[in-house]
């Protein structure tokens, strides 16, 4: 089972996941940049239980999921070239997801060889509406490996009044890492806000000038470093009681973070994605 993180924790200290194995606990935890984690312990009541720290940090896998509906055809242009930008080059595994009715996927890869060709058939649509919760579900479907950091944008309009014209899926609360979220819209729709609350993560406002300054912001958000901590924890670990983790930075200072256990997302450990171009109507 997963633990979730608050959202409280954004751009400081933040525990992206925490999932308890057959072994004990894992959690991935993001620091500031340029620090790394010098000590750590996991408190349970009056428990102290230590952890084992990772010594260089997890390789990243980003999920970028764009909104392809009537509502993005002025922004179309802008938002591909700054997506262009921000993918080019990196050594993450990159995936991509464009949503409308129908959903069009580029499975994660190394290097990225194959994202600049599929940035190339982004195309919003008119008369489209935008379906998230298709898209959103993929993610929870889709098996992920525990050595690594998972990252997800969402870029959207944030228009979801034509709704009824999508497929029956329930939007899901859960996800298998925080979200970050760039509404090219005045306000934040309720759901968008609740996807950020339940799993950690950030909103931001954006219009066509500010599109591309709100994907760098998340760019440098995303510099930020994750290490994997391991523990066991012991048979009498009490689940009754709070679980805490006490982190101590390189740079210095020493921050507690509450990890509220979440029972209604399991992963199994899988291997890492492969590198697959696929399309798949919904």
């Amino acid at each position: 089972m997963l633990l979730a993180p608050t959202a409280a924790q954004i751009r400081l200290t933040t525990i992206e996941l925490a999932a308890q194995t057959d072994d004990g606990m894992l959690l991935h935890v993001r620091v500031p940049r340029g620090q790394t984690i010098s000590e750590a312990a996991i408190l349970n009541g009056d428990e102290t239980i230590p952890v084992e720290i990772a010594s260089v940090p997890l390789p990243q896998t980003q999920w970028v999921l764009v909104d392809s509906s009537d509502a993005m055809i002025n922004f179309q242009s802008a938002v591909g070239s700054a997506l262009d930008r921000f993918l080019r080059g990196g050594e993450q595994a990159s995936g991509l997801i464009f949503f409308g009715r129908d959903l069009q996927i580029l499975q994660p890869s190394e290097g990225n060889p194959e994202v600049a060709d599929f940035l190339v058939r982004y195309t919003a649509t008119a008369g489209e509406p935008a379906c998230l919760a298709p898209a959103l579900n993929i993610l929870n479907d889709t098996i992920r490996s525990y050595d690594r950091s998972w990252r997800i944008l969402l870029i959207t309009a944030g228009d979801f009044a034509q709704s009824n014209d999508c497929p029956p899926d329930t939007m899901p609360l859960s996800l298998p890492a925080p979200i970050e979220i760039i509404t090219i819209n005045d306000s934040v729709d309720p759901q968008l806000s609740e996807l950020v609350d339940s799993n950690g993560g950030q909103t931001l406002t954006a219009n066509l000038r500010t599109v591309e300054a709100r994907i760098n912001e998340v760019r440098t958000l995303w510099g930020q470093p994750s290490y994997a901590l391991q523990a066991e924890l012991p048979s009498d670990w009490d689940a009754s009681q709070p679980l805490e983790l006490r982190v101590s930075l390189s740079g210095g200072g020493e921050e507690t973070l509450s990890i509220p256990l979440r029972d209604d997302y399991t992963r199994p450990i899988p291997p890492t994605p492969t590198a697959e171009a696929t399309e798949i109507a919904l």
